[in-house]
Parts: C-alpha cells; sequence; structure tokens
C-alpha cells in the first residue's frame, strides 16, 4: 500500500534529504503501478485499492518537493498513464479522481511552486489536467467546470505557454459548455449562463491580442505581392520570418499557422458558446434570455476583432526552402481556400445566433464591416451569408441585415461615380455590394414570410432620382446606369408581390423615360446606348401604366 505522507519541515528533526529521498520512493512506486495497471494479472489487484493509489498519487503532488522537478514530471506521468488509457484499461481510476479535481486545479499541487517547474513541467501538466477533463467531464459538478474555466482561461492568455498549449485551453473550454448548461438545470439557476459569458469574453479578449500582437507583427514581416507574381526575398527592412523565428525574447513566436489555428478555433468557441447561450432553457423572467448591454458590447467588439483576425488568411507562405511569407495581393483577394470561406461563415452564424444583439450591432457597425470588406475582399462571404443563407433567413435576420445595408449604401450613392483612384476602388465594392442587395431581393421575393417590399421601398425614389441627377457630373456614369439595370431586373423578376413597389415608381416614369429618351439620343457609346434602351424597356411597372408613354421608349 502507498502511505499518503503527512510530514512537515518545521519539525526540529526534520531532514530534507531524507524527506525527498521517502518522496522519491512513493514516486516510484506509483509510477511502477500505474504502468502495471495496463496488464490484466495485476489490474484488478491494484482496482481493489483504488481509492489508496489515488489519493496516494495526489499526495505525491502536494508532498513532492518544489526543487525536485525531476521528480514531480514523474508523477504527471504516472498520471498521465492513468489517463491515456482506455475504458477497459483504467476506467474506475479516471472517474475515481474526479472527487480530487479541486486540488488538481489548484496550480500550486499540479505544478507546484519552483521556477523549474513551472519552466519544465506545466505544458505536460496541463495536457495531462485537459485529457483527464475530456473524459470525465460528464461526471463533473458545476463548481468544478467554474474552477476549470478560471484555470484554462488563464492559460488561454499566458503568453508564456506554446500556441498549441493556448489552443488546447481553447477546446478544453468549447469541450465543457454543453455539460456547464445541463448542470444548471440541476445544481443552479443562471450561474451556468453567467459562466459561458465569462468564455466569451475570454474568446473575445483572446481575438483582441491576436488582432492587436500577433497579426501585426507577421504582417510586418512579409513582403507584398504584386499581380500574380509571388516574391522571392522578404522586404528589405524586415526580418525573415520562419516557423522557428520568434521576434521578441522571452515569447514564443506566432507563426501563420498557429495563427490559423488558433482563429479556427476560436471562431468555433464563440458559435458555441453563443449558441448555446441563445438556447438557454431556463431563465425566470423572459427579459433576462435576452443579452444585456454590456453582452451586447461583446458582440460589438466580436466583430471588430474577428474580422481584424480573419485577415490571417491573406497571409501565404511561399515554397520551400526560403519559405517566404507575403500578403496576397489585393486583385487576388477573390481567391479564398475552403477553410477561409467555412471559417468566415461559421465567424458570421455567431452573430445569427445572437440574433437578438443582431441589429444593434450592425446598426453601428455597418461602416466597419464594408472597409474590412474593402481590406479584404474574401471577407464579402460575411454579408453574403446574412443575406441568402437559410440559415439567416429563418432567423429573420437576412431582411434586417438587407434593410440596414441598404439604407448604408443609399448614403454612399455620391462615392459610386468617383473614379477608382479617388475611391480607392470603393465604387466597386458598393456596386457589388447594391448586386448582392438586389439578388437577395429577387431570390426571396417569393417567400410569404421575408418582407422583400419593405427593404427597398423606403430608397426606391432616391436612388432612381440621385442615380439620375449624379450620373450627369460623374466621372463614371455608367456605374449608376448599371445600377439601376440591377434595381429594375430584381424588382420586375416577381411581379405579383412588388404592387406597392410599382404604384412608388409610378411618380417617376415619366420623368424617368424622357431623360433616357434624351440620353439615348445623344453621343454614348453604343454600349451605354443599349444600357438606356434596356431600362426604358424594365421599368418595373404594370404595362398597362407604360402604353401612355410608349412614345417616349427609343425604336429598338
Amino acid at each position: 500500500a502507498v502511505v499518503s505522507t503527512q510530514s512537515t519541515g518545521n519539525h526540529d528533526h526534520f531532514v530534507q534529504d531524507a524527506f525527498v529521498d521517502f518522496i522519491m520512493v512513493q514516486i516510484k512506486t506509483i509510477s511502477f503501478l500505474a504502468y502495471m495497471i495496463k496488464y490484466d494479472p495485476y489490474r484488478e489487484i491494484i482496482e481493489e485499492d483504488s481509492d489508496k493509489f489515488i489519493k496516494g498519487l495526489i499526495s505525491c503532488f502536494r508532498w513532492c518537493p518544489a526543487e525536485a522537478s525531476h521528480l514531480r514530471r514523474e508523477v504527471i506521468v504516472a498520471c498521465r498513464h492513468l489517463v491515456s488509457g482506455n475504458n477497459t484499461e483504467t476506467p474506475n481510476f479516471k472517474f475515481r479522481m474526479v472527487n480530487f479535481m479541486d486540488e488538481l486545479l489548484d496550480e500550486s499541487v499540479l505544478i507546484g511552486t519552483g521556477w523549474t517547474n513551472k519552466e519544465a513541467a506545466r505544458c505536460l501538466a496541463y495536457s495531462t489536467l485537459a485529457d483527464l477533463i475530456h473524459q470525465v467531464r460528464e461526471k463533473l459538478s458545476l463548481k468544478q467546470l467554474a474552477g476549470i474555466v478560471y484555470l484554462f482561461s488563464k492559460n488561454v492568455h499566458d503568453n508564456d505557454l506554446t500556441p498549441s498549449m493556448q489552443n488546447v485551453a481553447c477546446k478544453i473550454l468549447i469541450n465543457i459548455v454543453d455539460y456547464i448548461n445541463k448542470k444548471s438545470e440541476k445544481e443552479a439557476l443562471f450561474s451556468g449562463r453567467d459562466l459561458m459569458m465569462r468564455m466569451l469574453e475570454v474568446f473575445v479578449q483572446k481575438f483582441q491580442t491576436i488582432a492587436k500582437h500577433q497579426l501585426p507583427e507577421l504582417l510586418a514581416r512579409c513582403a507584398k505581392q504584386v499581380g500574380t507574381e509571388i516574391p522571392t526575398s522578404p522586404p528589405p527592412d524586415a526580418e525573415l520570418l520562419t516557423a522557428s523565428s520568434s521576434s521578441k525574447k522571452g515569447t514564443i513566436a506566432f507563426t501563420v499557422q498557429d495563427c490559423r489555428v488558433l482563429v479556427k478555433t476560436l471562431v468555433c468557441g464563440v458559435k458555441t458558446v453563443t449558441w448555446t447561450v441563445n438556447g438557454y432553457k431556463h431563465p425566470p423572467t423572459p427579459n433576462q434570455q435576452k443579452f444585456q448591454p454590456g453582452e451586447t458590447y461583446q458582440f460589438v467588439r466580436l466583430l471588430k476583432y474577428g474580422l481584424q483576425c480573419l485577415n490571417i488568411y491573406r497571409i501565404q507562405v511561399g515554397p520551400p526552402p526560403n519559405r517566404i511569407m507575403y500578403i496576397r495581393a489585393a486583385a487576388n483577394n477573390n481567391i479564398r481556400s475552403k477553410e477561409e470561406k467555412d471559417i468566415a461563415e461559421h465567424f458570421a452564424s455567431v452573430f445569427i445566433a445572437s440574433r437578438c444583439t443582431f441589429r444593434e450591432v450592425f446598426e453601428t457597425e455597418m461602416d466597419y464591416l464594408i472597409d474590412s470588406i474593402h481590406a479584404n475582399h474574401s471577407l464579402s462571404i460575411i454579408p453574403h451569408y446574412f443575406l441568402v443563407s437559410r440559415e439567416s433567413t429563418s432567423h429573420n435576420c437576412s431582411s434586417i441585415f438587407a434593410y440596414q445595408l441598404a439604407r448604408y449604401l443609399v448614403e454612399k450613392l455620391e462615392d459610386m461615380g468617383l473614379g477608382e483612384s479617388e475611391a480607392q476602388d470603393k465604387p466597386v465594392l458598393y456596386s457589388r455590394l447594391f448586386k448582392l442587395l438586389f439578388g437577395s431581393v429577387q431570390n426571396q421575393g417569393d417567400r410569404d414570410d421575408v418582407d422583400t417590399e419593405g427593404i427597398l421601398k423606403p430608397h426606391l425614389q432616391r436612388i432612381v432620382n440621385q442615380s439620375m441627377e449624379l450620373a450627369q457630373t460623374a466621372k463614371d456614369p455608367a456605374s449608376y446606369f448599371t445600377l439601376l439595370r440591377l434595381l429594375f431586373r430584381a424588382i420586375g423578376s416577381t411581379s405579383s408581390k412588388y404592387d406597392e413597389m410599382y404604384n412608388e415608381f409610378l411618380p417617376l416614369l415619366p420623368s424617368l423615360l424622357q431623360s433616357l429618351n434624351r440620353l439615348q439620343s445623344g453621343l454614348h457609346k453604343q454600349q451605354m446606348k443599349d444600357i438606356f434602351i434596356e431600362l426604358c424597356l424594365t421599368v418595373p411597372v404594370r404595362l398597362s401604366n407604360l402604353l401612355p408613354y410608349s412614345a417616349l421608349i427609343p425604336l429598338l
């Protein structure tokens, strides 16, 4: 049997060397027995005293001297033998350790107080504890789960841990979300929801850390791609950053792959937490089911820092041996990998899950979203997901976002006529967003549960009148007529539903046809004249309303 030591160094006859030797004997015994559990003839014998065995193991953690880092590492390895065994080998030992989870979550017990222990044994200790938690999480109490959240939340932000260990900490937090929700139904009311919201804050703060520190550091050391040409050398004022290099002494370097893996895990984490909190089933009053103002602010911060972190996919790594990092050229920003597309869609689904805050977030942050898309065109998958995905439509987020996007784009009509050099190609982005908006209206025109008419009706007259007016003085008038063509096609495609919008358009019909007829008679390129004729023929009104103005329609 293993005897758990209760000695103390305060005794007059205490001998430190003898105490270390005695602890070493216990640890060697524990390690030997943990290894022998894997073999059938000895497993049943050790299981008879499994309680004493686990108590002895915890005692070795507690009484291992601070200076004996090699002994503590051996205890952790013995514990790992129990955790790594399959359920037929060490089932009782794993679940008996649940009663000692509070001790294992105490860093002074698990790692000790010695500086060498913290440097040499932390990663092994945390990874072993993470494996144990993953296998016994259904047996843990809500109080123990709260202790796990506290410990691994610190690990998420611990710069002394490797990126892989920070990623493991994030995954452990994700894995216990569902069990926090289940335990809250039995043990406590609302404490589970508060705990999950704290986890969301931890993930958002990690997004902020990556966006403000790791990502700018990587971008500063990247060469710039020109067109389709991949650079073969780093910029002259930057150091060559490889997988093993570090920018600051005393800190662990993040590679591009490290950041991508961590961002992917964080996106999955905020999605899991948000969907679980949104489906929380036991609030005492309806008002407490909604997100509070401070919680809504977390989603605003998530949008800002999350969009910045998604720029990690703009950084590409060249072929060996140099593996030069370079920033994907703006012309190639629409080229996205499947992983990048999936992560962007998962990120967008977070805000659909928090539909109570969806309107508040994008009413204030639409400018930031559009500016982010302008800097990285691959992010256009996010508004596309909001507008056309089945998930967004079913949660009524599609119409909310479409209304806010329409209001934003109408305010930017004056900028669409600027040259690309003046507006830094933003007119092209606005045109694409208008096309996306009109396309979503056209695709959902036959749905009775979506008020697509209410999205465009308030802006219809302004779009038509201002487009015709601004086209007279714009450097690029074609963008306005292309916009009108998209609008007319979207409205005219579902003639059975847009009666109110047709009536809204009737007062504009005479002046519009006169202006188009005059433009068609002027000196313009044939391509522009074709657009004028198409606009005359596709004006979104009933044929009976158009016939009185047939003389204003140009002949083909």
